[in-house]
């Protein structure tokens, strides 16, 4: 059973690596999915400790208040409705679910965080029940996105790359991984 899931991760992790650009493999990141942070899901103490300022190979910065009601994903065959709110912040995924605002809006790699548990806030708890196939919408701005799922992994909680800008329309869907405090779970669905 542990080879199998050793295999498994393996396997994943190289999938994973042909679809990550090298330059952001080759580089450790300053975020943190988790912390202790509050305001945003940044880790600024890891970036002070390496001398730079917290930043991402993604150049993209959105120009909204955070906190600002972006749009709605939903998935039909969980049942599930999850409305979008501008900023990775805790305030954003006691409502809902939060956009990092150096990801795509509405096209390239859209990133959303969300809580997996909690009686009120567990909005991201459908994440691990999805499957590879399944289909993901978002509306935003009044333009619908569809979008499959195509790839399942977990992360440790300072690895952004799959926030990464590949050339495509994709939403990647983040959050924790049930009890281990340093791993993220990462769902990745491409626009069909």
């Amino acid at each position: 059973m542990i080879r199998k899931a050793i295999v498994m991760g393996l396997v994943v992790s190289a999938l994973f690596a042909l679809t990550t650009p090298t330059t952001v493999l080759a580089r450790p990141p300053a975020y943190s999915f988790g912390g202790g942070e509050r305001a945003v899901h940044i880790n600024n103490n890891a970036a002070a400790s390496t001398n730079t300022q917290p930043t991402h190979t993604n150049t993209v910065s959105h120009e909204y208040e955070y906190g600002t009601l972006l749009g709605v994903l939903t998935v039909e065959r969980l049942g599930r409705t999850v409305n979008v709110y501008g900023g990775a912040t805790m305030e954003a995924m006691d409502i809902g679910a939060g956009h990092f605002s150096f990801t795509g809006l509405s096209i390239g790699n859209v990133g959303l965080i969300g809580h997996n548990r909690g009686t009120r806030s567990g909005f991201f708890s459908f994440v691990r029940l999805l499957e590879y196939g399944d289909i993901v919408k978002l509306e935003m701005n009044g333009v619908v996105r569809t979008y499959e799922v195509f790839l399942k992994t977990i992360v440790n909680d300072n690895d952004f790359s799959p926030l990464q800008q590949f050339g495509d329309n994709r939403l990647t869907l983040v959050t924790c991984v049930e009890d281990v405090r340093n791993q993220r779970r990462i769902v990745v669905a491409r626009e069909i």
